[in-house]
């Protein structure tokens, strides 16, 4: 008998973005996740004056396209706040060794760094009783 324990599992995703630019996401989830339970987008790297609430946006699709469940605004959010009061619940199932992708669009006039942060389920390991 096989006893698999389960963890959460953070996948970062880190992008660049200039001016008015939309970014293709191409990523590989890993092998051990099993399912996403949540998405948030975390940006920094701004400078400017004139600071809009909303920065961008973004859409993501799982499986290899077979569902997209992520089509969120990027807002910017001047201070700290805990991960549960921004996170974007899903219940996704992930096919293993499928792609996240999708794309980041910056709607500004100026640059950033964008992560794109997917709480997940991951195995763990696998242990063998007899």
């Amino acid at each position: 008998m096989v006893i698999k324990e389960h963890c959460e599992k953070w996948v970062i995703i880190p992008l660049e973005v200039t001016s008015r630019q939309i970014v293709q996401i191409d990523y590989l989830i890993p092998a051990n996740v099993l399912q996403c339970t949540g998405v948030t987008v975390s940006i920094s790297g701004v400078n400017s004056f004139y600071l809009p609430t909303r920065l961008g946006e973004v859409s993501l699709s799982f499986n290899n396209r077979a569902s997209q469940p992520v089509h969120l605004p990027a807002n910017w959010i001047p201070y700290r706040k805990r991960i549960d009061q921004i996170l974007y619940k899903l219940e996704e199932p992930i096919i293993k060794g499928t792609r996240v992708t999708g794309y980041f669009r910056n709607i500004v006039e100026f640059p950033y760094s964008v992560q794109i942060c997917l709480q997940c389920v991951s195995v763990l390991k696998a242990i063998s009783q007899t």
